[in-house]
């Protein structure tokens, strides 16, 4: 987490100059649309995430959704949320240009070393991995829930 993610855009519709049938396709990002405030730049609204995938789709089950829920975890799997804050850094010496040791990235944390430790405990057996979350994913569950 940490890494602004595409999460939605501002359209406007398509029309062809001289007609008032809409073009293909008939809407297209809206690249005019601004909103600091709103983290809309371009037409395009970012919010926390992997760089690809936002935090409510890498979070929300995990955080929430399955813990407790008969209908969504009917063998009662024990679910643990491991979340990583991207703390990318840059190496001339990494021929993959990748974000570092500490990365969030999406493709990227296959390489944090905290993950690799974390990995190495389960299959060891050699010590508790246990929820860490970083992120405002709780507060974002409790938001959907009271809806």
């Amino acid at each position: 987490v940490g890494v602004p993610t595409e999460r939605g855009y501002s359209y406007k519709e398509n029309i062809v100059e001289g007609s008032s049938t809409p073009g293909d396709p008939p809407f297209l990002i809206d690249p005019t649309h601004n909103d600091p405030d709103r983290n809309i730049a371009n037409g395009v609204l970012t919010s926390d995430g992997d760089g690809s995938v936002p935090l409510l789709s890498l979070g929300y089950m995990c955080a929430d959704g399955w813990l407790g829920n008969d209908k969504l975890n009917p063998s009662k799997v024990d679910v643990i949320t491991k979340e990583y804050m991207h703390e990318g850094s840059f190496s001339i010496s990494d021929p993959l240009a990748r974000s570092g040791p500490k990365s969030g990235e999406h493709c990227d944390v296959l390489g944090n070393e905290q993950l690799a430790f974390d990995v190495l405990k389960i299959v060891t057996g050699a010590g508790d991995v246990g929820t860490s979350i970083v992120s405002n994913i709780k507060e974002i569950a409790k938001r959907i829930n009271s809806h």
